[in-house]
């Protein structure tokens, strides 16, 4: 409960360019999860158990990821944000250009790895940006807009690359992560 006079700690701007950022990390990162069935379908890779191959390497990728990503902050700091989307941009670049499930499969661990390092990230350093009073809503502003990215990824996708073809949707998305990538290695340039 808080006493007289005492001020209510708004949630830092830094928090905030984060929580954006993973909007639409997220929105775009999901284009892989959404299409990758299809995918395999259209370029004859396999039928269902193909897909499940391709699913499960972007989560297998971002297993191993979210372990290491406390000794990648160590290292790189806030620039995990840049490389985060870098690798997601090489995913989304790789799967269009997959012509074999094995490719096809790397760019799911691209993208599974740069999600599962985003994520962590993401929480650590709204938490670290956060005041005592205020850090659980710090936490929750970033993981409610990345996650309202997710799960409007499909509706947003559809409307946005509705002149594109499914394999074009992986190129519309890797392009999006290119300005991701700039916005990201600006935000982390800036003065914490």
């Amino acid at each position: 409960k808080r006493t007289k006079g005492e001020a209510r700690q708004p949630v830092p701007k830094e928090v905030w360019f984060y929580a954006i950022l993973g909007f639409f990390v997220y929105l775009f990162i999901t284009v892989y999860q959404s299409n990758v069935p299809m995918l395999v379908e259209i370029r004859s890779m396999g039928g269902p158990a193909e897909s499940s191959y391709a699913s499960m390497s972007y989560t297998f990728a971002g297993m191993v990821a979210g372990c290491l990503t406390g000794r990648i902050i160590g290292k790189i700091g806030r620039r995990i944000f840049p490389a985060a989307v870098l690798l997601a941009m090489a995913g989304m670049t790789l799967g269009f250009f997959s012509g074999q499930l094995w490719m096809l499969c790397l760019a799911g661990m691209f993208g599974g790895a740069a999600f599962s390092t985003f994520t962590p990230a993401g929480n650590f350093y709204a938490a670290q940006r956060g005041k005592d009073r205020n850090r659980s809503v710090c936490i929750a502003v970033f993981t409610s807009f990345s996650n309202f990215g997710q799960a409007v990824s499909p509706l947003v996708i559809g409307v946005l690359m509705r002149p594109f073809s499914i394999e074009q949707r992986f190129l519309g998305a890797a392009a999006a992560f290119v300005v991701l990538f700039a916005a990201a290695a600006w935000g982390t340039c800036r003065k914490p």
